[in-house]
C-alpha cells in the first residue's frame, strides 16, 4: 500500500512535467466588410489575391491582410481599432544579410537536433513614418524583424517535433520564442 502510494504521486509529477503552455492561436478567413476601417489605403492597386484573416488567441484578436504583388508576399498586421501594427513579407534565405542569417543558423543548431524552416517573414514596425516605402521596396533597415516558423525537435528534450515561431532582430539575436500548435 506504501509503496502504491508513493508511486501514485510519482507517476503525477512526471505527468505533470509533460504539460507545457501552448498558445492557442486560429487563423480563419473573413469578409472585407468585417474587416476594421483603415484611415490609410496601404494597399497598391496593382496587388493581386487580396485576402483578409482574423486571428484569434487566447489574450486578443488582431486582423490580417495578405496580398501579392510584383511576385512578392505580403502581410499587415491591423489591430481591432484600425491601427496598422507591423508590415512584412515573406522573404527567402538568400534575401536576409549574410552575417544576420549565420546568427540565426547558429541558434537553430545550437537548440534544435533537426529543424526544418517553413517560412520566413520579414517585418517593419509600422511606427516609423516611412513604414510603408519601406515595406515594399524591400529595404534592409536595423528597425527590421525575422519571424522564422519552423518545425524541430529540441535538442534538450526527449520530445516529438514541434512547431515554433523564432522572432529574431536584424542583428539575428532571438528576440521571442513561441511554441505553435
Amino acid at each position: 500500500m506504501k509503496y502504491k502510494l508513493s508511486f501514485f504521486f510519482v507517476f503525477l509529477a512526471l505527468c505533470s512535467l509533460g504539460y507545457s503552455q501552448t498558445k492557442q492561436e486560429r487563423e480563419h478567413r473573413i469578409k472585407k466588410s468585417q474587416f476594421p476601417v483603415i484611415s490609410t489605403n496601404f494597399i497598391p492597386e496593382a496587388a493581386k489575391r487580396i485576402r483578409y484573416y482574423k486571428e484569434v488567441d487566447s489574450s486578443s484578436a488582431q486582423f490580417k491582410v495578405k496580398f501579392g504583388l510584383k511576385k512578392m508576399k505580403y502581410e499587415v498586421e491591423v489591430a481591432e481599432t484600425g491601427e496598422i501594427k507591423k508590415l512584412g513579407l515573406i522573404v527567402k534565405e538568400i534575401d536576409i544579410p549574410m552575417d544576420t542569417y549565420s546568427e540565426i543558423t547558429i541558434y537553430l543548431e545550437k537548440h534544435f537536433d533537426k529543424v526544418k524552416v517553413k517560412r520566413i517573414l520579414q517585418w517593419y514596425p509600422a511606427n516609423s513614418k516611412d513604414a510603408i516605402r519601406s515595406t515594399f521596396q524591400n529595404l534592409i533597415l536595423p528597425i527590421n524583424t525575422y519571424e522564422l516558423l519552423v518545425r524541430g525537435k529540441e535538442s534538450t528534450k526527449y520530445r516529438n517535433k514541434q512547431d515554433y515561431r523564432l522572432i529574431f532582430n536584424s542583428d539575428g539575436a532571438l528576440v521571442k520564442r513561441d511554441i505553435r500548435e
